[in-house]
């Protein structure tokens, strides 16, 4: 079967997809362009699109109804639906399948009439590294995505660890300003708010990786929103220096079969139990769950070829 996948802004995603799609026997092909010149000069099975977030377009509109016109079914993995309109819920119709990172996701398209599953993002890192077991006191790692208002989320729930020691991750916003301005922000924000002045900033990504790798680390994530990339993210920070991951349960959906709680992470809003003892396996491996996940992918692709063809004989016996 050949596929195309299409992605503009994910370029590394696609062409790791497609390495795992070869392996099934797949003729995968990636490209950026959305030419519909392309479709009429090949054939292709399916045309698999994949975005970080949906947004509606004249040109993929063009590419979609060129392909629809050929009979190629077509399928759209997407990270994100935050953002939905009617105009976008509406425009969703024109995919015959979709695919979402969780549950929390997959409820927003409960009015979408195709085939719906869940297809994390996949991390570049499927397994943890070996390493000597970790003997320091407990110190916590607190990312910061947008400002650093969102750790009065945290002082409201976790505000009794007052004792333990405190990252605060900073490295998303350094993509998007000087790493002097964020300290300046972080010297007012800590002027005011008294509760984070023994709170440690990272800044750097070398930094963050020096941390996870030599001290005993949990990484909060279950007061946050980040977004499944960036929750991928932190799986492969995880797993590459075996810090314990404490999630709440909607960010556990998307590798469900993965975590155990107490064991390789900690699935919890409740702030006690992220002092719980872990009993971490060095030998955690993402692999066997990909590969289910990418069965699923295998089965959606092979319905909406059926239904192609169905519609086709249906339409040549009429």
């Amino acid at each position: 079967m050949k596929i195309l996948i299409v992605c503009t802004d994910l370029l590394t995603q696609a062409e790791l997809l497609a390495a795992e799609l070869v392996k099934l026997g797949y003729n995968p092909e990636v490209t950026q362009s959305l030419h519909p010149a392309r479709l009429i000069l090949n054939r292709y099975d399916v045309i698999h699109f994949i975005e970080k977030q949906y947004t509606f377009s004249l040109q993929r509109l063009l590419f979609i109804l060129t392909a629809k016109s050929l009979r190629i079914p077509n399928l759209l993995t997407c990270y994100s639906f935050r953002k939905q309109t009617k105009a976008l819920a509406h425009s969703l119709a024109l995919f015959d399948a979709l695919t979402c990172s969780s549950v929390t996701d997959l409820k927003k398209l409960r009015h979408f009439n195709g085939s719906k599953i869940i297809l994390p993002f996949i991390p570049n890192n499927l397994s943890a590294t070996k390493s000597e077991e970790k003997v320091s006191p407990l110190s916590f790692v607190l990312p910061v995505t947008s400002a650093f208002i969102e750790l009065h989320i945290f002082k409201n729930r976790f505000g009794h660890l007052n004792e333990n020691f405190f990252y605060v991750d900073a490295t998303t916003l350094a993509k998007l300003s000087s790493s002097s301005k964020i300290r300046k922000y972080w010297d007012a924000f800590t002027s005011r708010n008294t509760f984070a002045k023994q709170f440690i900033l990272i800044t750097e990504k070398s930094t963050l990786e020096n941390i996870l790798h030599t001290e005993n680390c949990r990484i909060l994530l279950s007061w946050t929103e980040i977004d499944n990339l960036q929750f991928a993210i932190w799986i492969e920070h995880s797993l590459k220096t075996n810090s314990v991951l404490v999630m709440n349960e909607q960010q556990a959906t998307g590798f469900a079969p993965f975590w155990q709680n107490g064991k390789n992470c900690i699935i919890t809003n409740n702030c006690k139990s992220i002092l719980q003892k872990i009993m971490t396996d060095t030998q955690q491996n993402l692999s066997p769950v990909i590969d289910e996940k990418l069965n699923d992918l295998a089965r959606i692709y092979l319905k909406i070829s059926q239904l192609k063809y169905s519609l086709l004989k249906r339409n040549q016996a009429s």
